[in-house]
This record gives C-alpha cells, structure tokens and sequence, in this order.
C-alpha cells in the first residue's frame, strides 16, 4: 500500500483498506470476504447492503428509451400533419384522396 501504516497498529504496515470505509488495515485486522476486504463483520454487513448483495447492477439496454423517444417523434409527426391544412389553405383529406383515386378495380 505505499508505505501506509494500519489504522489500528500503528507500528504495522497496511496490506489492505476496508471497501467499505478506507481504512488502512494490516494483515493481522483485514477480513477477506467474497465482496472484498473490510475492517469488520459492520463494514463488510453495510457495504453488502449498499451493494445490493454484492452483485453489480444490472445495466439497462435502452429499450424502453428508444421506445419512448419513437413514441414521442410519432405523436410529433401527427401533429404536424394535422396542422398542415392551417399552413396552406386547403384541407387535406387522406381518406378522401385515397377513394377519389379509384385504387381497387370495379368488375
């Protein structure tokens, strides 16, 4: 640990920090646990429960976001569309241009 003394024993040199609080600990006071060294059975229960039991969090794909911003940029789109009429004077009828085209062949 670069010539840092333990927290405790003062006369001992550090071999580890706590990963909850930072403390310089030597090898007589570390407490080695599978979420990492600590200083004590408190430190090592807080950390384990800020942590979320030691796991990672789980990073989110951006589904929703996307999802969210398609929603957003479609209702923007319609609004546009619907004040058309208002910018050139005329209606605008899609259902209507749609029938007078006479798309569908009459026998």
């Amino acid at each position: 640990m670069g010539g840092k003394n333990c927290a405790v024993h003062e006369t001992q040199a550090s071999v580890s920090s706590c990963a909850q609080c930072g403390k310089n600990l030597c090898k007589s006071c570390v407490m080695v646990t599978p979420g990492g060294t600590f200083c004590s059975s408190e430190c090592s229960v807080l950390h384990r429960e800020l942590k979320g039991h030691g796991r990672p969090a789980k990073k989110s794909s951006g589904g929703a976001m996307r999802a969210a911003v398609f929603m957003l940029l479609l209702a923007a789109a319609a609004f546009l569309v619907h004040l058309a009429p208002m910018t050139t004077g005329k209606p605008y009828d899609v259902i209507g241009l749609i029938l007078n085209q006479n798309l569908l062949p009459l026998r």
